[in-house]
């Protein structure tokens, strides 16, 4: 028997989808859930799917499919499409204007809006989500983690009771077509990021202020102070929620220096922190992330004993500033995940030695000319670069007078084997690479696991 979590959601969307047609664009695991969902209602709903890559043996057999380079010559015939996340935005904006667009992130905050706690930014995002998901889960409060993490939204419903909050980490593709923002929100942060989905930075940056902008007056947004992009869209843009600052000047409660004991006196939150013994925050941004989940999460009911249990317990995402071990006496750390110039400077900060650097992948177009004066001060001995962006840091850091060594080479698999033989004992390497891994692999998760591999041995 369904719970009355799903009945109600359930009778939303027939209510929304009554008698219109629905193209399903894009098939991977959120389309794939999208399809399973819809064609369960008690209600059948007219649909279809459009996927430029899927083979037809992909689809299902009873599926109204258009697939190939022409598999939206025929949108028109649909009134409503419900998009996977990832859809570049020059591609929505080129459908038919009689079609509404929607996604499951859109349908499902404009029911749940009142349980969902939504976090994004550039980085940071996975970590902290999964973080306030522990910390609401530890104070005995049920939790689903959804949204561009754990499972789609569709399924959370699926998998919530009546108790259940779910916490989402929003992409900005997600949030560029909701029409309601979470009842408490966070975004962590702003990088130049994503030039190859959005038309331009503006886009990019509106689209994640999105979460602020669309929230209503009893709802609360958890920001960084200091932050120059954030607070000038603050000032454009105001949001009509309550506002908190995690961190800069307008935090309220009391830090040390390097952020390892916390007091939050915020509005109708205290609450202590601990972050000394506390194994996935070696970094400076990452405690102040954990200071954001801890913020989230008061203002969603945890106890601060649940908070800091969550804190100890974390041992942090892979690929994430991950040690992997030491191998005939080096050390490596993956950090594949950081895929802009900031995330590689606040991972060495982090470490505070890194003999051998290894950057680089699939070229999006950024600025990298800020890494290339930190790397000359930080990094004094061997960088090493693959795949188009590779070759333009590595001919930046040349340009620049770079003191120390460093080479390029067209796949990565080389320039791991040079860091293994160009590194002296006991000394530290780290693949931080600047840029998305697409150039050679399905993702950053990917390369990660073939660094670990080659760092092993094993390949």
């Amino acid at each position: 028997m369904p719970d009355n979590l799903v009945l109600s959601f359930d009778s939303f969307l027939q209510e929304q989808l009554k008698g219109r047609k629905v193209l399903l664009l894009g098939f991977g695991r959120e389309g794939r859930s999208s399809w399973d969902y819809l064609r369960r209602l008690p209600h059948p709903v007219h649909l279809g799917i459009a996927d430029r890559a899927c083979s037809r043996e992909e689809l299902p057999v009873d599926a109204e499919v258009h697939t190939g380079e022409a598999y939206l010559q025929q949108a028109g015939q649909f009134d409503l499409c419900l998009c996977s996340p990832g859809i570049p935005r020059h591609i929505v904006r080129a459908l038919p204007e009689t079609m509404e667009v929607t996604s499951q992130t859109d349908l499902f905050l404009r029911h749940f809006h009142s349980r969902s706690l939504g976090i994004t930014g550039t980085k940071g995002k996975s970590t902290t989500s999964t973080l306030v998901s522990m910390m609401l889960r530890k104070s005995g409060i049920p939790a689903l983690l959804a949204g561009n993490i754990g499972i789609p939204p569709f399924e959370a419903v699926l998998q919530g009771t009546e108790q259940s909050l779910f916490v989402l980490e929003l992409s900005a593709h997600q949030l560029a077509g909701i029409r309601r923002a979470p009842h408490i929100a966070c975004l962590l942060n702003l990088f130049e990021e994503h030039l190859d989905h959005f038309h331009d930075l503006e886009e990019y940056f509106q689209s994640k202020w999105r979460i602020a902008l669309l929230q209503g007056t009893g709802d609360h947004l958890v920001i960084p102070g200091g932050d120059t992009a954030m607070e000038r869209l603050r000032s454009e843009f105001p949001p009509p929620s309550v506002v908190h600052h995690f961190s800069g000047p307008l935090f309220r409660g009391r830090t040390n220096v390097d952020l390892t004991s916390v007091l939050l006196e915020d509005r109708d939150i205290t609450l202590e922190m601990d972050l000394r013994h506390a194994p996935a925050f070696p970094g400076l941004h990452q405690r102040r992330n954990a200071v954001a989940a801890a913020m989230m999460a008061a203002l969603a009911g945890a106890r601060q004993e649940g908070i800091q249990q969550a804190v100890e317990e974390f041992h942090g995402l892979p690929h994430r500033l991950e040690y992997l071990g030491e191998w005939k006496g080096l050390h490596y750390y993956n950090d594949a995940i950081a895929t802009i110039p900031e995330a590689v400077m606040e991972a060495i900060r982090s470490l505070g030695r890194v003999d051998t650097l290894i950057l680089g992948g699939m070229d999006r177009g950024i600025s990298y000319d800020g890494l290339a004066a930190f790397l000359g001060d930080v990094v004094p001995g061997l960088v090493l670069g693959s795949g188009p962006a590779g070759k333009r840091i590595i001919g930046l850091l040349r340009d620049k007078g770079y003191p120390g060594e460093v080479q390029w080479f067209a796949r990565f698999g080389e320039a791991v084997d040079a860091a293994r033989e160009g590194t002296a004992a006991g000394g530290t390497i780290l693949l931080s690479p600047a840029a998305p891994s697409y150039d050679e692999f399905r993702d950053f998760t990917e390369k990660g696991k073939f660094f670990k591999k080659k760092a092993e041995g094993l390949i």
